[in-house]
């Protein structure tokens, strides 16, 4: 932002516009590889959403929980990057995301020069990032599928108990594009009153990110959660945060799993807004936010019919 308002133009956030794209193209190359139908389903408006510039679907529904697909992404956007960067692409304006975003490249006396190797350099991360996972990434769900149905899902209704003490807000309050429409699962939000996180289900802990700002339990019945500490928080790096599991890990309800400094957080200028969200709400019957108002940890939030 100093050196658009200093000097017009910026040539270092120049280079990180291909990579949004470059992860939509490695899930493209996923959705067509792909052998389940309910996640094709769900596959397809994440890529649409990634073109436009939402990656999180993309990112936390597939290509990170698959890790390799997330690695190729990153490849891929690098050397579109690099080709931007050596052609002088810089950004003139802090404008939309996506394909929304091409025009923030077009120089304030109409110069396109900078829009065009932007082009060139999206159709070089997308067919890097498109091409290596297509060859490199193999679907293996329907084996984790046979594995995770050797012991029989309960039947009825399961509850999902709140992660942590706070007030339970509707998922379309969050000030995030992605949860408040609902493109990562069913769920609401939770405005925590202190750091202390802990599991909401018996489960698996599939996914805990290096920054500790989200984690993904997959109960023992196959119901895939996702907590969401804070919104942005990746940018923290992990500052503030103390977990007590580690990705693998089996978990009880009550479990204590993540310590934040929530004002720590607020120091930095993150919202401490916390969506819990079922990320495989299309594999089940119906979920049913049932929280509201204050809730502690351990009370009823969600409803699930299995």
């Amino acid at each position: 932002m100093i050196n658009i308002t200093t000097l017009g133009y910026d040539n270092v956030l120049a280079s990180s516009f291909a990579a949004s794209f470059a992860q939509t193209a490695a899930l493209f190359a996923m959705f067509l590889k792909m052998k389940d139908e309910n996640r094709k389903a769900l596959a397809l408006p994440a890529v649409v959403s990634g073109i436009c510039g939402v990656t999180e679907p993309s990112i936390y529904g597939f290509t990170l929980p698959e890790k390799k697909p997330f690695f190729i992404s990153c490849i891929g956007g690098a050397v579109g990057a690099a080709f931007t960067a050596v052609m002088n692409a810089p950004v003139y304006i802090m404008g939309g995301l996506g394909v929304f975003g091409i025009v923030n490249y077009i120089s304030p006396k109409g110069d396109a020069h900078g829009m065009y190797m932007q082009l060139i350099g999206i159709v070089i991360a997308m067919v890097v990032s498109f091409v290596l996972t297509y060859i490199l990434w193999s679907d293996h769900s329907e084996e984790k599928t046979a594995e995770t149905k050797v012991p029989e899902k309960a039947s009825g209704p399961e509850s999902i108990v709140s992660p942590v003490a706070g007030k339970v807000i509707n998922l379309k309050e969050l000030k995030d594009a992605a949860f408040a429409e609902g493109a990562l699962g069913t769920g609401l939000g939770i405005l925590p009153t202190d750091g202390h996180f802990y599991a909401p289900v018996n489960g698996t802990v599939t996914t805990l990110f290096p920054t500790l700002h989200a984690i993904g339990i997959t109960s023992d019945s196959g119901v895939e959660v996702l907590i969401h500490i804070g919104l942005d928080t990746v940018q923290l790096e992990g500052k503030g945060f103390t977990a007590h599991v580690k990705q693998g890990d089996h978990v009880t309800v009550g479990q204590p799993l993540v310590d934040v400094d929530l004002n720590a957080v607020k120091k930095a200028g993150y919202e401490t807004q916390t969506p819990v969200v079922i990320t495989n709400t299309r594999d089940l019957l119906d979920v049913l936010p049932v929280g509201e108002g204050n809730v502690t940890a351990g009370d009823e939030i969600i409803k699930i019919i299995n």
